[in-house]
């Protein structure tokens, strides 16, 4: 595996890109914060001269495969030694192939997940009829949107009640920055809300997408979406890609317009962790 250096970054933009369904966290690291940027998410990659797939992992520790074909897993244990791991996100096979590969499968996690990987293109939504409408994070309230998201955290990421409420802060002022989360309300009541977790180009990858328990079952999860995928549509985005949490959250997709294109898997280690 030869280390990528700045000189590559046009062709690992190019790699990632062309398996896009599989790639939107790297890419989107990439175009964000840089190859060995100083931000946390920014990434470091190792390119495979035999497959031209890579091996990315950003400063925070999150391990990005993106080598399909690739055989000799072993091979990147090397690379990962001395790093604080937080986890590994990817296509299904290559995550549990490497986690094995490097004696990590085993560890405690607070999300273990081999996922639904779902595609559409968003020429093929169609209209809707429903009720309410779009607004952005920014002019909800505050403190309910913490809490919906502090749920997100326990009920679907498996995160620490300890950690969970300071995470979910972060994380909607992050989306409040980037504008890319919406709140579905009903006669002025917040109902959903709903989210991008990566846009690269004309390709969206949906995440975030919560009811609060007390509201499910009425359609409301399905109906924030839809808005804000005709949303993007309007924008100019042509493909939208995401992971289903849930059977009952695929199901939902499935009637927006979503298909199932393959699996994807999250592991979320519950404490950083090094390769012995």
């Amino acid at each position: 595996m030869q280390r990528a250096t700045q000189a590559d970054a046009a062709a690992i933009d190019g790699f990632l890109a062309s398996h896009i369904e599989t790639s939107m966290f790297p890419l989107s690291n990439l175009r964000t914060h840089g190859l060995d940027g100083a931000h946390p998410r920014a990434i470091s990659v190792w390119i495979d001269p035999e497959t031209g797939g890579m091996l990315a992992v950003t400063r925070e520790g999150m391990i990005l495969p993106q080598l399909p074909g690739f055989k000799d897993w072993a091979r990147l244990k090397p690379l990962l030694l001395d790093r604080s791991l937080i986890g590994c996100l990817g296509e299904t096979d290559q995550v549990r192939a490497l986690l094995m590969a490097c004696g990590l499968q085993d560890r405690q996690m607070n999300n273990d997940s081999d996922e639904p990987l779902m595609r559409m293109d968003l020429d093929d939504l169609t209209e809707q009829e429903g009720e309410g409408r779009l607004l952005p994070l920014a002019v909800a309230s505050r403190e309910l949107i913490e809490s919906w998201r502090t749920a997100y955290h326990l009920e679907v990421m498996g995160t620490p009640a300890d950690q969970a409420e300071a995470l979910a802060r972060r994380d909607i002022e992050s989306y409040i920055s980037a504008d890319t989360h919406r709140v579905l309300v009903i006669e002025d009541v917040p109902v959903a809300m709903t989210g991008f977790n990566a846009v690269c180009g004309d390709v969206i990858q949906i995440g975030g997408v919560y009811t609060p328990p007390e509201l499910r079952q009425r359609g409301y999860a399905g109906r924030a979406l839809h808005l804000h995928l005709a949303e993007a549509a309007r924008s100019g985005k042509a493909r939208a890609i995401l992971f289903a949490a849930s059977e009952a959250a695929a199901g939902v997709y499935r009637r927006t317009g979503f298909e199932i294109i393959g699996s994807y898997s999250m592991c979320l280690f519950r404490d950083p962790e090094r390769i012995g």
